[in-house]
């Protein structure tokens, strides 16, 4: 009795030990298997940017409140002309600090109303120059 008793918690002992060891594998596998999956990535590597982040550039606004036209400047080069109460939209403006300069068209006396303003442009963002 005493080496069957003996010998059923020596085969115990082996049993145990493998489901032990048997465990350890299973979650090793299981651990490796999620940190392969997890690696993947449905993204491209290379995200597909905008126009505007590529030539990182900006729209600027310039809304005149005045009743007359205005020819209006950025870095003392000319966009274009707003009608009175009008909007002059330029786009493709390339992003970071600008001078910006608004000066009376028509329907002045003497000398014409300049305004003068400076900003930063933010990649793919718009400026609003409100005047006068």
């Amino acid at each position: 009795m005493n080496k069957k008793f003996l010998l059923g918690l020596l085969v115990k002992a082996l049993n145990f030990k493998t489901l032990y060891k048997m465990k350890k594998i299973i979650l090793i596998f299981a651990a490796i298997s999620l940190l392969m999956a997890g690696c993947k990535s449905d993204e491209p590597n290379n995200p597909v940017q905008s126009e505007c982040e590529k030539s990182r550039t900006g729209t600027i606004i310039f809304d005149s409140w005045a009743s007359n036209p205005y020819d209006c400047y950025i870095d003392n080069t000319y966009k274009g002309r707003v009608a009175a109460n009008g909007k002059l939209t330029v786009n493709s403006v390339q992003a970071g600090y600008h001078a910006f300069r608004m000066t009376q068209a028509s329907g002045y006396l003497l000398y014409p109303s300049v305004y003068t303003s400076s900003g930063t442009l933010q990649q793919c963002g718009s400026f609003t120059i409100v005047f006068p």
